[in-house]
């Protein structure tokens, strides 16, 4: 892992969010969702921020196709 990820609450949320929604590759709406319908209280803005951080640090990959909102998975050990 890289040494500049800074582990917080919320990325665990998301990160956690993300594998249990992992089968749909789901939008920054649906992780914001899901993590509201389990009682925490984040932004779509903070999840935006987070995914773009996660992005950079190779652990989620962001795939957008024409109009439709980006959707997000994460990264296997091997990269892909």
């Amino acid at each position: 892992m890289n040494s500049h990820f800074q582990p917080t609450y919320k990325r665990a949320l998301i990160l956690k969010s993300l594998r249990k929604l992992s089968k749909y590759n789901p939008t920054a709406e649906d992780i914001r969702n899901l993590i509201q319908e389990r009682g925490f209280d984040i932004g779509l803005s903070t999840v935006y921020r987070n995914l773009n951080t996660l992005e950079k640090l190779g652990i989620v990959k962001k795939r957008k196709l024409g109009t439709e909102a980006a959707r997000y998975y994460l990264v296997d050990r091997k990269g892909s």
